[in-house]
């Protein structure tokens, strides 16, 4: 199936999903996540309401209460124009095989099973969506030691699609060394370049913040990516520098 890039926007995920509570606290957290989110009223959706949209990807309740669920996909992914068919995501019962099973056979790119994890759906979607030369939801991601950090969303993105949102005062730090990836930074100049609450500007305070940073931007072998120089600061490790692109 060919699916063309669109770029210069926010992904669009279409979500039809038999329970609403659900839906909305799904949109919410990919809203925050970067993507354009449509909820399809009451469940109820049409194959022209997903498309007609544009979306990049559709999220499909196997349990819809008023089309069936299987019945909706395969007429979104087969009845776009050329290179207007979305992603599409099933949802359905822990224990549903044969709904699994025939949701992939009829063209469905993914299926996950209730209860739905916002984080994975997002995960999922963005690597989906990758794949086919869809816009992901991301801003600029700048590769160090094995992970992403997305600067515009201020997110550690790991090798396994985890994010690890970073406080404004660690991404100013991670941004120090991102800007000046050889220079050893004393703690004065972390201070005065990443400053944060009037209770946290003390040197201790500063390794502390570092500290939290290391930890979320760690690697997917354990690998520091920050280090400490003895009597002088902080810097990028070999291995961060050895792998930092973007």
């Amino acid at each position: 199936m060919n699916r063309t890039s669109r770029s210069g926007r926010r992904p669009r995920v279409f979500l039809a999903l038999a329970d609403v509570e659900v839906a909305a606290a799904l949109a919410d957290h990919l809203d925050r996540s970067g993507f354009d989110v449509r909820i399809a009223p009451n469940g109820g959706a049409t194959p022209d309401a997903v498309t007609v949209w544009g979306a990049d990807a559709a999220v499909i309740d196997l349990d819809r209460v008023d089309v069936a669920g299987l019945a909706l996909a395969e007429d979104v992914l087969h009845g776009a124009a050329p290179g207007a068919a979305p992603v599409v995501v099933l949802v359905a019962a822990a224990g549903d095989t044969v709904g699994r099973i025939v949701g992939l056979e009829i063209g469905a790119d993914d299926v996950v099973t209730r209860p739905v994890s916002p984080r994975e759906l997002t995960a999922r979607l963005r690597a989906l969506l990758g794949r086919v030369g869809r816009p992901t939801g991301r801003g600029r991601v700048v590769r160090i030691g094995g992970v992403g950090v997305d600067v515009d969303l201020q997110t550690i993105v790991a090798a396994n699609g985890e994010e690890r949102p970073l406080a404004p005062s660690e991404f100013a730090l991670l941004k120090c060394f991102l800007d000046a990836p050889t220079r050893v930074f004393t703690r004065d100049e972390l201070i005065e370049r990443a400053p944060a609450s009037d209770d946290d500007v003390m040197d201790r305070a500063i390794d502390r913040r570092i500290a939290r940073l290391r930890r979320k931007l760690e690697g997917p072998d354990g690998d520091p990516l920050v280090e400490a120089v003895r009597g002088e600061g902080y810097r990028l490790t070999r291995h961060a520098l050895a792998q930092l692109s973007g």
